[in-house]
């Protein structure tokens, strides 16, 4: 699967990554936003739950940990994709991997950069077919910009979690108005 060890997941968790979108703010159909590096290992992720509490409802240790393993899970996937687009012509390729998987009420969409930077987005759903295409690539595309951004910043180390409260700030924005 990944190549990751669990000092991924210790750095994430020390880096103050992780739960949002608290009680009275509902964050609406976007779950969870990861963001993983090329060796596999977490940039950022962060999990939204809404008002309806449609995530389970335990402590946010245990929701964001959850999370993570259905993030990794789904790298396998990733990985998949990769190889059946390598086969194709690069200029078919861009970067959007579809619907990677249903995992109770959330569908997992997947986005890989030139530069190996993977982004995986957990949509809450009832089914892989609740969203168009082009709804969920414009969503990729805005998550996009706002790393770029977060790079753009000379203190941000490539392959270190993005610790910064204006791109978490934006990637809250970028959820909010997904819906």
């Amino acid at each position: 699967m990944s190549s990751s060890t669990g000092a991924g997941v210790a750095s994430v968790a020390r880096a103050g990554v992780g739960v949002g979108g608290g009680a009275g703010r509902p964050v609406g159909r976007v779950a969870c936003i990861a963001v993983i590096n090329h060796n596999n290992s977490p940039l950022f992720l962060k999990v939204f739950r809404d008002a309806a509490g449609s995530m389970p409802r335990q402590t946010d240790d245990v929701v964001r940990m959850q999370m993570h393993e259905v993030v990794y899970n789904s790298l396998d996937v990733v990985e998949e994709r990769l190889v059946a687009l390598r086969a194709q012509s690069a200029r078919d390729n861009d970067g959007f991997l579809g619907c990677l998987a249903v995992v109770g009420p959330m569908s997992l969409y997947g986005f890989v950069t030139n530069t190996h930077l993977k982004f995986i987005i957990a949509l809450r759903s009832s089914g892989p077919h609740d969203y168009k295409d082009s709804t969920v690539k414009a969503l990729f595309r805005k998550l996009h910009a706002a790393v770029i951004g977060a790079f753009l910043n000379p203190f941000t180390l490539p392959d270190a979690p993005i610790v910064s409260a204006g791109f978490e700030a934006r990637v809250d924005e970028i959820a909010r108005r997904f819906g």
